[in-house]
């Protein structure tokens, strides 16, 4: 199993070969047990930065409101100011959210996301690389290409530590070009090198699984990561807006 972990990252084919030939959808969990783990434990080490910036992003909601009263707004940010200045309890220690933008989301993130990738991804892998493929084998595949975001959390939780800057980019996000939460913020900020990373390695599984050329692979998984960038985007943006 070390060795599956380590060579889908250093040897991908012969990583995901091995996946498929030797295990199962029972050994997908291990990358999501790892990634959950280093999302607490990212949170717990910037703990400090990640509620001062959660604060300010909620504060500058709550005054940019056209729903509120002066007197509302006050009451809501010292409500949440003492919410988060109270000693956080165990479970809200374990749901803490990571450092890592822009979700800044808790440890149950890993199973949703790998799940509904791996979901959407078997649609569009059937449609255009053949059929025969079970959803079990895409979850598999799916779960150790998010290998990279093991990589990620290590470089970007360091550099956070040292810098103690959470706006931390690898992508296009550096370009801080929209407001936060925009859709052209959004969109940029998710074309990442990290995320580009993990479509790379699924890829590398979906053309053994298909049995397709690896160009092809890369091709349709990286329409369907820009198709759901562009539509998480739209949505998170249209969210934000309605409720300003």
């Amino acid at each position: 199993m070390t060795a599956a972990i380590i060579n889908v990252i250093t040897s991908p084919k012969d990583g995901f070969d091995y996946i498929l030939k030797s295990l199962n959808w029972r050994h997908a969990f291990i990358p999501i047990l790892i990634l959950s783990l280093l999302n607490i434990f990212s949170g717990l080490a910037m703990e400090e930065e990640v509620r001062a910036m959660n604060f300010e992003r909620a504060s500058e909601w709550i005054n940019n409101s056209e729903r509120m009263t002066d007197e509302q707004k006050d009451q809501a940010i010292q409500g949440m100011e003492d919410r988060m200045n109270a000693n956080s309890s165990l479970m809200g220690r374990v749901f803490i959210s990571d450092s890592i933008p822009p979700t800044f989301g808790s440890f149950p993130q890993w199973p949703i996301r790998i799940f509904f990738w791996s979901l959407f991804s078997l649609l569009i892998g059937n449609l255009f690389l053949g059929g025969g493929i079970s959803l079990s084998t895409i979850f598999t595949i799916s779960s150790f290409g998010y290998l990279a975001s093991v990589l990620e959390y290590v470089f970007k939780t360091g550099y956070q530590f040292i810098t103690g800057d959470l706006m931390f980019f690898t992508g296009l996000g550096v370009l801080n070009i929209g407001n936060q939460g925009g859709f052209i913020n959004s969109f940029l900020t998710g074309i990442d090198v990290f995320a580009f990373w993990r479509v790379y390695l699924i890829a590398v599984g979906f053309s053994l699984a298909y049995k397709k050329p690896f160009n092809f692979s890369l091709g349709v998984l990286s329409g369907l990561w820009l198709f759901g960038l562009v539509f998480f985007s739209a949505i998170g943006a249209f969210f934000a807006n309605m409720f300003t």
